[in-house]
């Protein structure tokens, strides 16, 4: 479970279910719908300096289905960064794939593409340092695949072989990040 960040490491989050409720069998498809973890706000502005980017790649199938659109979802992610912290922007980027999961989309976690987009948008990030929090095997295939560190969460905190850590929200995923950091950096 040890994991330290460093000036070159990207915190990557899945959304649904992480950052957010998730709405079992169906899509967040409005900003009217979207019900935010806000206790995490703090928490992820307080880890942002430690981070050289924090990013959020999320499937959403929802557009590929014709059940929303890119603009709804667009309004999704500002009210989202807006509850988290209204003063402060979390995320450098959200990255999203819109494709249905029998396309094989190579943007569509598991596959690695958002990793990869996020590697050419931000060169300095190394994906090998790096940390991916998700509640789904998906997220923790994705995180491997791309070389990174993957903590799990699921509410009875399951373990699973390719997570590193499991934690049962990401309220307490974030405190044992902060934690770690402070106990090996005397200026946090």
């Amino acid at each position: 479970m040890k994991y330290q960040p460093s000036s070159d490491s990207a915190l990557f989050l899945d959304r649904d279910g992480v950052l957010n409720e998730r709405i079992v069998g169906d899509y967040v498809r409005s900003p009217e719908q979207l019900k935010v973890y806000r206790e995490c706000g703090l928490l992820l502005t307080q880890l942002k300096p430690h981070f050289a980017r924090i990013l959020v790649v999320t499937n959403q199938q929802g557009i590929g289905k014709n059940l929303m659109t890119e603009e709804d979802l667009h309004q999704i992610h500002l009210k989202l960064s807006e509850e988290l912290n209204p003063e402060v922007q979390i995320f450098d980027a959200i990255y999203f794939c819109p494709s249905l999961k029998e396309k094989q989309d190579p943007n569509r976690k598991p596959g690695i593409g958002m990793a990869l987009q996020a590697k050419r948008q931000f060169p300095e990030i190394n994906l090998h340092s790096s940390l991916m929090i998700g509640d789904s095997v998906s997220d923790l295939e994705f995180g491997k695949s791309a070389n990174m560190s993957t903590w799990y969460l699921h509410k009875e905190k399951l373990t699973h072989p390719l997570a590193d850590a499991s934690f049962s929200n990401l309220y307490e995923a974030l405190q044992t990040l902060i934690s770690t950091i402070a106990l090996n950096n005397k200026n946090f």
